[in-house]
């Protein structure tokens, strides 16, 4: 999971699921389970960092979720 909070409020979140944790070929392949994003921050990028620093930290392109 990954959350974009500061000490007082959470902004949004991402919940990622592996789809196949035994993968033979040795990639994951990751699917989106749940992505929330608080109203009063909507249009201002919050979803769009979560999502980016997802990718980055799992080293992942999004044509690779399922």
């Amino acid at each position: 999971m990954y959350i974009k909070a500061d000490l007082h409020k959470i902004y949004g979140f991402l919940l990622v699921k592996v789809k196949d944790p035994e993968e033979k070929n040795g990639k994951l392949k990751f699917f989106v389970k749940d992505f929330f994003v608080h109203e009063n921050v909507r249009r201002t990028g919050v979803g769009q960092s979560i999502f980016d620093y997802f990718l980055d930290m799992e080293e992942v392109q999004a044509v690779d979720l399922m």
